[in-house]
């Protein structure tokens, strides 16, 4: 299992670029025939009151064995603290329970956020991308969290600490 230092460096070997303010986390859970990679990535760490934070959660999931595609059910979250005024949907490529961030309890970081969240069957491989924005509203440090959240057969998750200033 590849370790986040490992795919940095690979990303770096093959020449990727990442915007100078982007930060990204990275976490891979599975084994041989089910595998799932959360990654969480931000347009900033620190940002100002009145200034967007742009926040994207990126799950990807691989089921099979042997080369045969199994079929298994994708369960993903964008998360965005409550020191940011509701934010808005900007993007996505799976169903959503619901199109509008609401306020509630993120179970992996263990306080309410505005989270968008929503699941799908699929068989063999799928990727998932959400994106949402907000406007910082209130000073602080708190989490942005992009996953699987908890429960689940097999759970993968990413987080960034972002700070209001």
């Amino acid at each position: 299992m590849a370790t986040y230092s490992a795919l940095a460096g690979l990303a770096l070997a093959v020449g990727v670029a990442v915007p100078a303010h982007a930060a990204t986390s990275v976490q891979i859970a599975g084994d041989s025939a089910f595998q799932i990679t959360a990654v969480a990535r931000t347009s900033d760490t620190s940002v100002k009151k009145r200034e967007r934070l742009h926040a994207r959660a990126i799950l990807k999931y691989e089921a099979s064995l042997l080369g045969i595609p199994l079929p298994a059910t994708a369960r993903y979250m964008n998360s965005i603290p409550l020191t940011f005024d509701t934010p808005r949907l900007d993007e996505w490529n799976a169903s959503l329970s619901s199109k509008i961030y609401s306020s509630r309890y993120d179970k992996w970081l263990g306080t309410r956020q505005w989270i968008v969240s929503g699941s799908e069957n699929f068989r063999g491989s799928k990727r998932v991308s959400i994106k949402g924005s907000a406007i910082a509203e209130a000073r602080g440090a708190r989490y942005f969290h992009g996953g699987s959240g908890v429960d689940h057969w097999m759970d993968a998750n990413a987080a960034l600490r972002i700070t209001v200033r």
